[in-house]
């Protein structure tokens, strides 16, 4: 996962991915109290973290390891934090507003 939200070596990791699972079963999300300070959105992350690849992090995965496929966390989180995540890794820097543009639009006629 290119973005997880639990800080790395959070103690608690595998207790909430299991309980936001269980909520989405359930179709109900209810908040999460943990000991580690909050992430909540892909972007609310200081720069450099490491629980955040940069895709030159993902670019140097692929070309050292050979690892071509990548899953960008997105169940449970807010449209708007995973549109930026789809942004940041699947369009060229030159094209992020355009495309962000775009979809606005689209999300707006329906």
């Amino acid at each position: 996962m290119v973005n997880k939200f639990c800080h790395k070596g959070c103690p608690h990791r595998q207790e909430h991915y299991m309980r936001n699972s269980q909520d989405q079963l359930d179709g109900v999300m209810r908040p999460f109290s943990c000991t580690q300070p909050p992430t909540t959105a892909f972007f609310d992350h200081e720069p450099n973290h490491p629980v955040i690849l940069t895709c030159d992090d993902v670019r140097a995965m692929h070309d050292e390891y050979g690892i071509s496929h990548f899953k960008i966390v997105g169940r449970g989180t807010s449209f708007q934090t995973v549109l930026e995540a789809y942004v940041y890794y699947l369009a060229k820097p030159a094209y992020r507003d355009a495309v962000r543009r775009a979809v606005a639009m689209a999300t707006r006629r329906r």
